[in-house]
């Protein structure tokens, strides 16, 4: 009897931004990755799965209480795949903040996280894997912000002004960037 050799396929997503007030999008995903999952060997979050995703200690500690539990489904979908032996990796994106640890202790499992990208093979070649606002080295005022956004006094900011307010402020934010950056894309005729 010949066992034929099963090559386990890199799925990738990115962006996707959840809310959780669009709850049909988020089953929808959840439906993408029950489907995939066969042929799943590692699972790779290219970052901002989350509209805002910092890593508090007490992310989850009242899960009734929490103004995260719209993020449950897609945490609880996690740990399904890495007890079925997915490899996950995250790559923090600029809507992710200090995930180092967050996933073995809020959800003891064990997930890469890399805040600033890395080289992997794939198909036996070198690739630089990042999320997107690392792509462009020319955008050096962008790079600027991204370090004052991403060092450890603002996370001690973030982390002191606490979930609620950090989530509403990171809300605001979005907001803002959402109507400059896309109100002047021409609608698809």
């Amino acid at each position: 009897m010949v066992l034929a050799h099963s090559v386990k396929d890199w799925i990738f997503v990115s962006d996707a931004h959840f809310t959780g007030k669009d709850p049909e999008a988020m089953e929808a995903f959840l439906k993408f990755l029950d489907s995939e999952k066969n042929q799943m060997g590692h699972f790779v979050i290219l970052g901002d799965l989350f509209e805002f995703f910092f890593g508090f200690k007490n992310f989850f500690s009242h899960e009734k209480s929490s103004i995260f539990t719209d993020y449950l489904p897609v945490f609880r979908k996690l740990q399904s795949l890495f007890h079925e032996g997915i490899r996950i990796k995250y790559f923090e994106g600029n809507h992710d903040f200090f995930l180092h640890s967050f996933f073995a202790e809020q959800f003891e499992m064990e997930v890469d996280v890399y805040p600033n990208g890395c080289e992997e093979r794939l198909g036996g070649k070198r690739a630089f894997i990042a999320h997107g606002d690392l792509s462009n080295p020319g955008q050096w005022t962008y790079r600027i912000f991204r370090k004052i956004l991403k060092n450890r006094w603002t996370y001690r900011l973030i982390h002191f002004a606490g979930p609620r307010l950090s989530r509403q402020i990171a809300q605001k934010l979005s907001d803002l960037s959402y109507q400059k950056y896309h109100n002047d894309i021409p609608a698809t005729p």
